[in-house]
């Protein structure tokens, strides 16, 4: 095999392990804050307010659930949750999930400030706004362990 070819063999596997890396290693956090765990019952701002997502997600678009259908309370959200359609008259708008990572490598997922779950676990709802619930920040605090 000439150089040239075992040159580009190499670039080619480096190539297929890099794209491998970002498909749903723990260590890939939506949250970005990077944030670790307090000893306070209280979530912080930065630590449970996840961001939109930073991986490159394949977005399910027109496939997707609509949000009220997913997020309901005592509802099971599903595992293999991306996000859901937001419908407002004749239009859908994807709303990517966003995720907080937890130390036990589960993914606590919230949406519209007022809902949040772990993937595969169950609904919650919330009547004040997430920062402001207690049982959200309990939460919040066992997921930051």
């Amino acid at each position: 095999m000439s150089l040239a070819r075992m040159e580009l063999a190499a670039l080619l596997a480096g190539l297929l392990l890099l794209a491998g890396c970002g498909t749903g290693g723990a260590t890939a956090s939506n949250d970005g804050t990077g944030a670790s765990s307090s000893e306070s019952s209280e979530p912080s701002p930065t630590a449970a307010s996840p961001t939109p997502s930073q991986t490159a997600e394949p977005e399910p678009g027109a496939d997707a659930p609509d949000c009220k259908d997913v997020w309901k309370d005592g509802a099971r959200l599903p595992r293999t949750y991306k996000g859901c359609n937001e419908r407002e008259g004749g239009t859908a708008t994807f709303v990517r999930r966003q995720v907080l990572d937890c130390s036990s490598g589960q993914r606590m997922v919230v949406h519209a400030d007022h809902y949040y779950g772990v993937l595969g676990g169950t609904v919650h709802r919330t009547e004040s706004r997430l920062l402001k619930d207690r049982g959200y920040g309990e939460a919040v605090a066992r997921c930051r362990g």
